[in-house]
Order: structure tokens, then sequence, then C-alpha cells
């Protein structure tokens, strides 16, 4: 006889995505973020490389992701201080992967 058992998936949440020109904007935002509340655990950066495989070039940068159910408005507001060149809003699974849709 087989023997159910529930198993508990975590549902995506949101997250504020900053993308930054350098290295030091960046770090700038981290320490900003962590100062204001943020865990570590809550954070990641990524950096993602020059692409020039489409009709436009488009320069490397560090991608600055804040998972702050609630909090959003503040993560934008420290990106944009920090110079985050662009902010959005999008799903993040429960593994980290943002959605590209």
């Amino acid at each position: 006889m087989a023997q159910e058992m529930d198993v508990n998936i975590p549902a995506a949440k949101w997250a504020v995505i900053g993308e930054f020109g350098d290295r030091e904007a960046a770090e700038a935002a981290v320490q900003a973020l962590l100062g204001a509340g943020y865990t570590d655990d809550q954070l990641n950066v990524v950096a993602r490389g020059a692409d020039g495989s489409g009709d436009e070039f488009r320069p490397g940068a560090l991608m600055v992701t804040a998972r702050c159910a609630g909090k959003e408005d503040i993560a934008e507001r420290i990106m944009r201080e920090h110079d985050a060149r662009s902010i959005r809003r999008d799903e993040v699974s429960a593994t980290g992967e943002v959605d590209e849709s």
C-alpha cells in the first residue's frame, strides 16, 4: 500500500530587481538594504555579461535582487538612491529564479 505524504513547496514571491552599472553602486545598495532590515538570505547579487547578439549591444551589469514581501517600495527607493539604471518588480520562484516571461 502506498503511503501518502504532504509536501510543502514554497510559493513564488515578489522581488525587486535593480540593475547597476558598477560594482560600487551595487555594493552600496546592498549595504543600505541590510541597514534597512533586509537579511543576507533576502538579497542576491548576480553579474550579467555584455550581450551583443541582438540588434543592439547591451552592456554588462550587476543585478541586485531583494525578496521583500511588503517592503517593495523601500527596496525600490534604496536602489534608486544608489543609482540603479533600471528597477523592476518580478516574481521569483522558490529556487530564486526570476520569471523572465
